[in-house]
């Protein structure tokens, strides 16, 4: 069986090589006028998010699937035909630049294949593989192994609350966006001229300018792009296409005349150069950092999905490789617990105790972060951790994800209970209730809930269990709540299928 296992794999790895060389070469016919348009597909995907409600025939929950795999393919699309076809396009009979549109669905198209089979990686990791017909052209998984295996269950179940996670970001309006950032980072204003030449301030006017500029801009083109007969604007006339280009069109004049000179090297950060650009990254894209594009006019392509989605991710990783990582986690811990609180407050919790040192004699054995305690005299003590998950963890690389089930169960889970247990021998010593909830509340889902008796949630997980009102609830019931709301239904699964959006048939 592992001999199988490790043909099916070396199979996948060959076919995502070859997808990805196929992309390339389409990229390298491509020119500046599929690049737009590939911009303007992300931004019409985008619409279609954020308005499911005018799809009546398909739920949220399948739009949101949907466009999220579309939204992943374009951003690797959008990324290559930058890095090999940015240059000037034919010029037709017409007068018109010639546009490729069979080549640009082409592209977006095959990325999409082989984000499916990307994601299929982990699935053959973990579930026993059968080869069928001519090359070993077809890979079953034995999905009986969900309810055979206890184990390959846990990880699958593991592997979903990954992907809940990495989708829990609510798409907001652009100063709900902003704001949201700013009450995020706040609490590091401080770092943010030493790390990236300019205040917090002058670091978030530069979004709302930029942001703000491209939705009149944007609002134009949709205002004078041609219609259909219902008065719907025509999204595929090539007119409307051209038209969509200057609209995102920004030139670092217009900034620097609004903003002042100072705001240049934050500029210059943001824009990606082609040779940064990997297409064998297919975990995380050079976009998500640096989301500016030089056109071959001069001028900033700005596409307000790159601009904007990258936001917050660049801005934290950019804090974690800086000279000021250790301040910045030290502060965002404290984000994080005041988090925690807010959350807790809302169910009537207060806090009791903050920091709260456990001793056996005279060792000290660990601290809870927060002691809170509603009207009840229910009390939840809290320890918080907010360490980011090891990247090939995170991308669900099953001996990845096997190796820190080991740690945690060797170095951690140990230690908890050991201050469980203390606690509840000693309660009174450190004025707490006989009966309390210990959980711990983490940033990123872990393995461990999925093995252990510790109580072990993200904090999206601990508003459920506390929203539920039912403070007996397992872990388990938890995560079965949370299942519940983001699945499809077998009609809904099949059309992922037809669109090749996933591997399985």
């Amino acid at each position: 069986m592992e001999e199988t296992k490790e043909r099916a794999l070396l199979k996948l790895k060959t076919e995502i090589d070859n997808d990805i060389s196929k992309i390339v070469g389409y990229a390298k016919e491509c020119t500046s006028v599929e690049l737009y348009f590939l911009i303007y597909l992300l931004r019409n995907v985008r619409i279609l998010r954020l308005n499911p409600s005018d799809h009546p025939p398909f739920r949220a929950v399948y739009i949101s699937a949907v466009t999220a795999v579309y939204e992943e393919a374009l951003k690797y699309s959008i990324q290559l035909v930058y890095k090999y076809g940015n240059h000037a396009p034919s010029i037709e009979e017409e007068g018109l630049p010639r546009f490729n549109n069979p080549l640009s669905i082409a592209v977006h198209k095959t990325a999409s294949i082989l984000n499916s089979k990307f994601e299929t990686t982990s699935f053959f990791e973990l579930f026993d593989i059968k080869l069928n017909g001519d090359q070993d052209r077809y890979a079953e998984i034995n999905m009986k192994a969900l309810f055979e295996n206890d184990d390959v269950k846990k990880f699958f179940d593991y592997f979903l609350r990954i992907d809940l996670s990495s989708q829990k970001e609510t798409l907001r309006t652009l100063n709900d966006h902003l704001e949201h950032f700013r009450s995020e980072f706040d609490g590091v204003s401080d770092l943010f001229r030493a790390e990236f030449g300019v205040t917090f301030e002058t670091y978030i006017r530069f979004y709302y300018y930029i942001g703000n500029k491209l939705l009149r801009k944007l609002t134009e083109f949709f205002a004078s792009a041609p219609k259909l007969e219902n008065g719907n604007m025509a999204p595929f006339a090539l007119s409307s296409i051209l038209m969509f280009t200057p609209h995102i069109m920004i030139s670092e004049k217009e900034i620097t005349d609004a903003l002042g000179e100072k705001i240049r090297p934050l500029i210059n950060r943001l824009i990606l150069s082609p040779e940064e650009i990997n297409e064998k990254e297919l975990r995380f894209y050079a976009l998500n950092r640096k989301p500016l594009l030089r056109a071959i006019t001069g001028h900033l392509i700005v596409s307000p999905e790159l601009f904007l989605d990258g936001l917050f991710t660049n801005t934290h990783y950019s804090f974690l490789e800086g000279k000021h990582k250790e301040a910045y986690k030290a502060k965002t811990s404290d984000l994080f617990l005041e988090r925690i609180i807010n959350i807790s407050r809302k169910f009537g919790y207060r806090v009791l105790r903050r920091n709260l040192e456990l001793f056996e004699g005279k060792q000290q054995i660990g601290d809870l972060d927060i002691v809170l305690r509603n009207r009840d005299g229910h009390t939840l003590l809290i320890e918080a951790k907010k360490h980011s998950l090891p990247l090939e963890v995170y991308f669900k690389n099953v001996q990845a994800v096997a190796d820190r089930l080991s740690y945690l169960h060797k170095d951690w889970e140990k230690k908890v209970n050991r201050r469980i247990a203390h606690l509840s021998s000693n309660y009174s010593r450190y004025k707490i209730e006989k009966s309390f909830a210990y959980i711990i509340v983490t940033k990123n889902p872990e393995i461990i809930s999925h093995y252990s008796n510790l109580m072990c949630l993200t904090i999206e997980e601990l508003e459920v269990y506390l929203s539920s009102g039912n403070l007996t609830l397992s872990f388990n019931d938890v995560f079965n709540i949370m299942n519940r709301q983001s699945e499809l239904n077998e009609a809904e699964l099949e059309m992922i299928r037809q669109e090749d959006l996933t591997s399985f048939i």
